[in-house]
């Protein structure tokens, strides 16, 4: 473990690389520099502060500002609005909508093209694509 030593010591040591010579450490080190903050830094910072207090300004007014956009939106009856589920008809046959595609979800490399014949997935694999538009119910009268 290396010895600690006092300001006063380190004075009356000789600087490394000094090669034993009578210069100190003080000697060898010359003048010393102080450190200053370059501009940019200085603009940095106060950049940072700017965002971090409208950051702050934001917080204490985000409730008002998210009701104010709420009640800006319409009535109330609208953004309650919820899709209407699908209904699966199971004595229906049932195809590929119209410019869509799909894999088989039990056998990923089958691929189901637009007009196939789906009928077979089953009710929940139909539900499903139903609410996604994938397929649709096939006219009798096609």
């Amino acid at each position: 473990m290396a010895k600690q030593t006092t300001i006063d010591e380190k004075e009356e040591t000789p600087a490394q690389g000094a090669g034993g010579t009578s210069e100190t450490s003080q000697e060898v080190a010359g003048t010393l520099l102080v450190a200053e903050t370059p501009e940019w830094v200085a603009e940095l910072l106060e950049s940072n502060k700017a965002v971090i207090q409208s950051v702050s300004d934001f917080r204490e007014s985000a409730n008002a500002l998210i009701e104010k956009i709420i009640s800006a939106s319409g009535p109330e009856e609208q953004a309650m609005q919820v899709a209407k589920p699908a209904e699966f008809n199971p004595y229906a046959d049932y195809k590929v909508a119209e410019g869509k595609e799909f894999r088989a979800p039990n056998d990923f490399t089958t691929v189901h093209e637009e007009g196939d014949n789906v009928t077979h997935l089953g009710a929940s694999v139909l539900t499903r694509l139903l609410e996604q538009g994938l397929v649709t119910e096939v006219d009798p009268e096609d």
